[in-house]
């Protein structure tokens, strides 16, 4: 038998995409968006999160938003390349595959 392992949700393409364009994500406040976004999002529960998330956007300098962009594009260079995600999925299979040898 296989270790338990956590269960995960999947990564939304869109918010990789804002991310990489380095855009001011507004992103919902769940575990699945804030493991791919960390701080480079603002994040809302409620309508009036939202609201005050776009309020504080508003009235951002323009020094701010720079630095926002700065750390969207940054977190997807060094979390989310091709190369990363290929490496990360034939690290799984050998395990996975390892695991099953082991077990047979």
């Amino acid at each position: 038998m296989l270790p338990a392992r956590p269960l995960r949700g999947g990564t939304n393409p869109s918010l990789l995409e804002a991310l990489a364009c380095g855009n001011w994500v507004f992103a919902h406040d769940n575990p699945y968006n804030r493991e791919v976004a960390r701080d480079a999002a603002a994040y809302f529960d409620t309508p009036e999160q939202l609201a005050r998330s776009l309020d504080q956007w508003a009235a951002s300098t323009d020094g701010q938003r720079p630095e926002r962009s700065r750390r969207a594009r940054q977190r997807i260079a060094e979390n989310y390349t091709w190369e990363g995600i290929t490496d990360a999925y034939e690290a799984l299979i050998r395990s996975e595959c390892g695991a099953r040898a082991a077990h047979a």
